[in-house]
């Protein structure tokens, strides 16, 4: 009966450490993908900095870095493989209230969803100012995308938030 505890005592502590291992695997994974950002001009992202969060068909997503604004001309974040890019520009003078309606005529976002690379045409959905300052632009939005060679399979975006800032960098 002792033998028989041990053993499966032993069973259970090594799967608890491959558990554990499995789990250090992917945060080093994670922190690879955010040094790799970070070296093409990616700005990680904070609490009070530069964020990006959303629900994407109902799991959230936050964005582990973004492009400032004047390298990228857009409001561009990633997590890991994922981004989701909103239309900024200098034809753009964004004041809080004012919307931004996606449709067909070069105003939707760019979209690729977690996991295998998919590219989503967005065609429908919406992002509001909410916030201006002299060095910050904050808003929300969301959006239905639909995968580019397949219109049947659509993603929703939903509790879309960000921050970026202005200033030239």
């Amino acid at each position: 009966m002792k033998t028989l505890i041990t053993v499966v005592f032993a069973s259970l502590t090594l799967a608890a450490c491959n558990g554990q291992s499995s789990a250090i695997e992917d945060q080093k994974k994670v922190y690879k993908a955010l040094d790799e950002m970070v070296a093409r001009g990616m700005v990680p992202t904070t609490e009070g900095g530069y964020t990006m969060t959303a629900t994407i068909d109902s799991k959230p997503w936050k964005a582990q870095a973004m492009y400032p604004v004047s390298m990228s001309g857009s409001i561009h974040a990633c997590y890991a493989e994922s981004t989701i890019e909103l239309p900024y520009g200098n034809q753009y003078k964004y004041k809080p209230g004012e919307k931004v309606n996606f449709n067909n005529n070069d105003h939707g976002p760019i979209f690729a969803p977690p996991g295998p690379f998919d590219l989503y045409t967005v065609h429908t959905g919406q992002m509001e100012i909410t916030k201006v300052s002299s060095d910050w632009l904050e808003g929300t939005f969301y959006f239905t995308a639909v995968l580019h060679d397949n219109p049947s399979k659509k993603i929703e975006v939903t509790n879309g938030f960000f921050r970026v800032s202005t200033k030239k960098q």
